[in-house]
C-alpha cells in the first residue's frame, strides 16, 4: 500500500488504533473494481466513526483528489507525528549585531510541479531572519506582529518566507505566500490561541473573518479571510498550522473563497509535510546569522499594540487623480518603529521639539496619498493616527502649539461645521507646493491627523475633511478590544 495514503488514513483516525492494513488494501482494491467491501473494515478499526472515516476515504480513492474538504490533507502529501513542542535553545544576540539562532529553516514551500496549479514559486526564500530585524516581515497568518520589551509575549524568534506569482504573468505581482516562524519552546500553542482571539503580539489590522479548519482545534490550525486593499480581489485567504513550536501559514488570492482557502490549506499541509520529513525539529541545531552586503538590523517596532488600518480609499475625497501610495511592498503597511513620527503627530505641518517634551504616543501608523497636477509637483497628503495614554491632553498640546512638536508656520483655524471644537481642529497653512489644509479628529485616545495639499485651499480642505471623517468611521467599525483600545483584540 502507498505509504502516503496510510499516513492520510492515520491522520483522519488520529487517536484511534491502527487499522488492519491488509483489510484496508483489499477494500480499496475491491472498490476500484466496483465492489463494496467496506463492511469488513468495521471489525478492524475501533469505533463506528473511525470506520465511517475510512469508508469515506476508500470510496474516493482513484476517483477524486483527497484534498477537497476543510480537514482533508492534499493528495500526495505525507503526514508524520506532529510534536507538541520543540526543544529550541534561546536566541542569542551578539555585540557585532549577529545572532545565534535556534535553527535555520529548511526550504519547505512546495515548488515546481509540487506547487498548486497556476502558481509559480520564487526561486529562493527570503532567508531565515531574526524577528524584529525587519518589522515588515514579522507576520503570523498575515497579521502583523510586534517585537520588543513593551510588546506582548510570546514573540517569534525568527521567520522565513516564500512568494508565488500567477503562472504566465509577467507583472511580478505576488499572489500567494508561505511563512514559517519559530517560537520559544512551549509557547507556540499560546500564540495560536491568541491569534484566534486577535490578541497578543500578532493581531489583525484589517477586518477579518475566521473560518474554522475542520478537524483541528484553534491551537492546531485556523483559517481567516482578511481584507486587503492592495490585492485586486480585495481579500487574502489564509491558513495556518502549528507544528510543535513552529507555525506555518500561507495566503492566496482569488475570486472563489472555497478554492482559495483550499489552495492555502494545500500550501500549508505540503509545507508542514516537508518540514516534518526534514527531521530538523527532532534535534534543532543552532545556526549563526550575520548581516551581509553592508546591511544592518532595522529598528524593532516598539509600539505597545497594533492599531488597525483605518486609512480611507482615495475615492472618498472625490478629487480626480488622488491615489493612495503604498509605502510597503512586502508586509503590513506602515507599522513604523518608534521614531520622530511618534513626536510629530501632525506629519507635514509640524517639526519635532525635543527641548519641550510633551505627550508621546504608544502606537502609530501612517498612510500617504498623492496627486499629479499638470506640470506642478506632486500634491501630497498624509494621514497619521496615534494612540496616546491621554488623548485629550495630547490634542490640547497640539492646539496650543506646545509639547514635543511645533507648527512649521502658524495655522489659521477655521470653523468645521457639525464638529466639536473640543475634539476637532480645522486650519489652513501655507505648504511647500501651495495651499495646505490640516484636519484633526480625536476619537477616544486616538488622534487622527490629515495634512492635505491642493491646487486651491478649497480642494485641500475637501481632501482633509473627507479623509479625516472617513478615517473616524473606519476606526469606529473596528470596535474596542478588551483593553479598551480601538481594534485591539477584536
Amino acid at each position: 500500500m502507498n505509504t502516503s495514503f496510510e499516513d492520510q488514513v492515520r491522520d483522519v483516525l488520529r487517536d484511534a488504533p491502527e487499522p488492519d492494513w491488509a483489510a484496508l488494501r483489499a477494500a480499496v482494491e475491491d472498490r476500484a473494481e466496483g465492489k463494496r467491501r467496506v463492511r469488513m473494515l468495521r471489525g478492524s478499526v475501533a469505533g463506528f466513526a473511525a470506520a465511517a472515516a475510512v469508508a469515506a476515504i476508500t470510496t474516493g480513492v482513484a476517483m477524486a483528489p483527497l484534498f477537497e474538504g476543510d480537514g482533508a490533507a492534499p493528495a500526495g502529501s505525507t503526514t508524520s507525528t506532529v510534536p507538541d513542542s520543540t526543544p529550541f535553545v534561546p536566541r542569542v544576540k551578539h555585540a557585532n549585531g549577529g545572532y545565534t539562532m535556534p535553527m535555520a529553516f529548511p526550504d519547505i514551500a512546495p515548488k515546481g510541479d509540487k506547487a498548486p496549479a497556476g502558481l509559480v514559486r520564487s526561486t529562493k526564500g527570503m532567508g531565515t531572519q531574526p524577528a524584529g530585524a525587519d518589522p515588515g516581515r514579522n507576520t503570523m497568518a498575515s497579521a502583523p506582529c510586534q517585537y520588543g520589551s513593551s510588546a506582548p509575549q510570546p514573540q517569534q524568534w525568527g521567520t522565513e518566507g516564500w512568494t508565488y506569482q500567477r503562472a504566465g504573468r509577467t507583472d511580478g505581482a505576488v499572489r500567494a505566500g508561505v511563512t514559517v516562524a519559530g517560537w520559544p519552546t512551549t509557547t507556540a500553542i499560546t500564540a495560536m490561541q491568541q491569534l484566534d482571539q486577535n490578541s497578543g503580539a500578532c493581531t489583525f489590522d484589517q477586518h477579518f473573518r475566521k473560518v474554522a479548519w475542520s478537524g483541528l482545534s484553534a491551537s492546531e490550525g485556523n483559517q481567516f479571510v482578511v481584507d486587503e486593499s492592495r490585492i485586486a480581489e480585495g481579500k487574502r485567504y489564509v491558513a495556518i498550522r502549528r507544528v510543535g513550536d513552529v507555525t506555518v501559514d500561507a495566503w492566496t488570492s482569488g475570486s472563489d473563497e472555497q478554492a482559495a482557502l483550499a489552495t492555502a490549506r494545500r500550501l500549508v499541509d505540503d509545507s508542514v509535510a516537508n518540514l516534518l520529513a526534514s527531521k530538523v525539529l527532532d534535534d534543532p541545531q543552532p545556526a549563526e546569522f550575520a548581516w551581509t552586503d553592508g546591511t544592518s538590523e532595522g529598528g524593532p517596532d516598539k509600539a505597545q499594540f497594533i492599531l488597525p488600518d483605518i486609512a480611507p480609499s482615495a475615492d472618498v475625497a472625490g478629487v480626480k487623480g488622488l491615489t493612495r501610495v503604498d509605502v510597503s511592498s512586502d508586509g503590513p503597511e506602515s507599522i513604523f518603529p518608534r521614531s520622530d513620527l511618534y513626536t510629530v503627530p501632525v506629519l507635514g505641518a509640524q517639526v519635532g521639539d525635543p527641548v519641550h517634551p510633551g505627550s508621546e504616543s504608544v502606537a502609530g501608523r501612517v498612510a500617504f496619498y498623492a496627486r499629479q497636477s499638470g506640470a506642478n509637483a506632486s500634491l501630497e497628503t498624509s494621514i497619521v493616527w496615534h494612540s496616546f495614554p491621554d488623548g485629550k491632553k495630547a490634542f490640547d498640546e497640539i492646539i496650543a502649539n506646545k509639547g514635543t512638536a511645533r507648527w512649521l508656520t502658524a495655522p489659521t483655524r477655521e470653523a468645521w461645521s457639525g464638529h466639536d471644537e473640543g475634539t476637532t481642529f480645522l486650519a489652513g497653512q501655507p505648504g511647500e507646493n501651495g495651499p495646505q489644509q490640516i484636519a484633526l479628529r480625536l476619537e477616544g485616545n486616538v488622534l487622527i491627523s490629515v495634512v492635505a495639499q491642493g491646487e486651491t485651499q478649497v480642494q485641500a480642505r475637501t481632501i482633509a475633511t473627507k479623509l479625516a471623517d472617513e478615517a473616524a468611521k473606519n476606526l469606529a467599525s473596528f470596535g474596542r478590544g478588551p483593553d479598551g483600545r480601538p481594534g485591539n483584540g477584536k
